[in-house]
């Protein structure tokens, strides 16, 4: 039913329900007649990410709601990191992008939200450890070593985190994180804020700074009990 193409390159998906979802509705497109005004995009069977091809026999066409229902099935059907960060990023186009003539398959709110928290899962997962481009870059290997920050850059950093509420969680590994990592002397020097250094010299506390801080620091007391599981 789907030639050879599809044969050779099955064994990299997994054997479960959304590898049988998947086949068993491109089997029923295969077959059926779809009238001429219907709006329709060309599907790879097998994805070019993964081997592939222009074929007539690896092409299918699909319904917008099809076309995006198989690419999400695709993200659950392969194993490997790599494979599933690259079947992610062709199921994302799809909910981002839009070509002119395109008819996008519009979803609810609640779906998108599973598929973002899905989504981040896999990123995290791609980026993790060695994988991260980052990994290891410190000082001098570091690029943002050197450059310094203008006063408008810092005013949109600040803006871009007020409000912002971390979780217990968050707070909980940062902790966990940097529990018995020694600072060296050069370091602590560069935090010491001490006299007009300092960004509340000359300031005094209001009432509601001082309750915002006292709220700070039994919120961070907790994450400490709850990174040593007591």
């Amino acid at each position: 039913m789907f030639g050879r193409s599809a044969h050779k390159y099955y064994m990299i998906f997994n054997d479960s329900k959304y590898t049988r979802w998947y086949y068993q509705l491109i089997k029923q497109a295969k077959v059926r007649t779809l009238p001429h005004d219907i709006y329709t995009e060309t599907h790879h069977i097998i994805p070019q990410s993964v081997g592939g091809d222009n074929s007539i026999e690896n092409l299918i066409k699909l319904t917008a709601r099809e076309h995006f229902i198989v690419h999400w099935l695709l993200t659950k059907m392969v194993v490997d990191t790599k494979s599933k960060y690259q079947m992610w990023n062709a199921f994302s186009c799809m909910l981002y992008r839009e070509r002119p003539g395109q008819e996008r398959y519009k979803v609810s709110s609640r779906i998108f939200e599973n598929i973002k928290v899905a989504g981040a899962k896999i990123k995290s997962e791609k980026f993790k450890g060695e994988n991260n481009p980052m990994f290891g870059r410190k000082g001098k290997d570091h690029p943002a070593f050197g450059k310094k920050w203008t006063e408008e850059h810092r005013k949109n950093a600040s803006a871009s985190h007020k409000g912002t509420v971390r979780s217990l969680e968050s707070r909980a590994k940062q902790s966990a994180a940097t529990t018995g990592r020694k600072q060296t002397t050069e370091h602590v020097a560069k935090r010491i804020c001490a006299g007009e250094k300092n960004g509340m010299y000359g300031k005094k506390l209001t009432p509601e700074m001082i309750a915002k801080r006292t709220a700070t620091l039994k919120a961070n007391k907790l994450a400490k009990k709850l990174a040593a599981g007591v």
